[in-house]
């Protein structure tokens, strides 16, 4: 009887860390719930489904590190589904954040010109030719390093495999 009673209070126990461990998983914090939206947003494809993704995160959560990410994501939709005004706003944004960032700009010339508007086209082409003289101007980046290194590297495996050297 007592060999009985301790394996009903094990299995009891069993099944209350196990309960208690289950509520654990579930996301009742802000961050948590940002880093659910982030994770779905990669496995939709491009399209309406994956706007309503990124506007879910860009509406609640406009303080978050992955903001400007979300926002370039949004950027190309809004372009291909001719909402150039949030095109326009978006690329804003995103060159506050980031000045190099030509791609930003580059849609926003493009939603300038399908509106019509040539002050808009001409006031996005200078901001968007700035964005490019600032990548241009930019010491090399880590992959260009890298590019470079793996170059050299190369070139002294090919001298290696020359032949000996007595």
């Amino acid at each position: 009887m007592e060999v009985l009673v301790r394996k009903t209070i094990f299995a009891f126990l069993v099944c209350v860390v196990a309960a208690s461990a289950a509520k654990r998983d579930f996301v009742t914090s802000v961050e948590g719930a940002a880093e659910l939206i982030l994770q779905q947003i990669p496995q939709e494809p491009e399209g309406p489904r994956r706007l309503v993704y990124l506007e879910m995160f860009l509406e609640r959560f406009p303080q978050h590190e992955s903001f400007t990410w979300a926002l370039s994501e949004a950027q190309p939709i809004y372009l291909a589904a001719k909402d150039f005004d949030k095109v326009i706003r978006a690329a804003e944004v995103l060159l506050k954040a980031d000045p190099e960032d030509v791609y930003a700009a580059q849609n926003a010339l493009q939603a300038a010109e399908a509106k019509g508007d040539r002050a808009l086209v001409h006031a996005w082409a200078e901001r968007a030719a700035r964005s490019g003289r600032l990548v241009r101007l930019a010491p090399p980046s880590e992959a260009t390093d890298y590019a470079r290194q793996s170059r050299d590297i190369r070139g002294i495996h090919s001298l290696r495999s020359g032949p000996p050297i007595d």
